[in-house]
């Protein structure tokens, strides 16, 4: 979807789940060069991690413990598994790999937003816009709330620019959804 957008753009993808791999790459197997994978998870430090796998919802998978209202909000997403896998920060990803242009972050890290801004503060800065789950109602141990999470965004000189997605719960109540995250240019003379 972002290459339909941004057709010119390199898209870097972390992955850490063995299983999902296989059908990462066949996306960047589709789009030549354009695709990248990364094999880790972004987070607050360098090292290994234990990610928290669902049997049946690769979607929930996290690096933070699932709480009460998981089970209350996504009873289907059960059997939980630990997988230890590699992190890395996003300022030390983006040293190693210089970004140029108009930086677009999006996150979709399962409650872990929070680890992956204290990882990335420089490479965040950088960022034109910023694309983050936001939980209206955290389904993870310590994980931030919506209200914490615009916070720390418009402290980074974001401007918040509409939604995108939303996850609702068997009731029908929204639990998260993807909030845009912009740089304003700077005003011209």
């Amino acid at each position: 979807m972002l290459l339909l957008a941004y057709p010119r753009a390199t898209v870097h993808c972390f992955e850490p789940q063995a299983e999902c791999q296989p059908a990462l790459q066949a996306v960047a197997d589709a789009h030549p060069g354009a695709v990248r994978i990364h094999r880790t998870a972004l987070s607050e430090r360098e090292g290994t991690a234990v990610l928290r796998r669902p049997a049946r919802h690769d979607q929930a998978s996290s690096l933070l413990e699932p709480n009460e209202q998981m089970a209350e909000r996504f009873p289907h997403v059960t059997d939980w598994h630990d997988e230890e896998v590699p992190t890395t920060t996003l300022d030390a990803w983006a040293a190693a790999h210089p970004l140029a242009d108009d930086v677009l972050v999006k996150m979709d890290v399962q409650g872990a937003e929070g680890l992956v801004m204290d990882g990335g503060p420089a490479t965040f800065a950088q960022a034109r816009l910023v694309i983050c789950e936001l939980a209206v109602v955290p389904t993870y141990a310590e994980a931030s709330d919506m209200r914490v999470m615009f916070d720390r965004l418009l402290d980074l000189g974001l401007g918040y620019a509409g939604e995108t997605a939303q996850v609702r719960d068997e009731s029908a109540v929204v639990v998260e959804f993807d909030g845009a995250f912009v740089r304003p240019r700077a005003a011209r003379p």
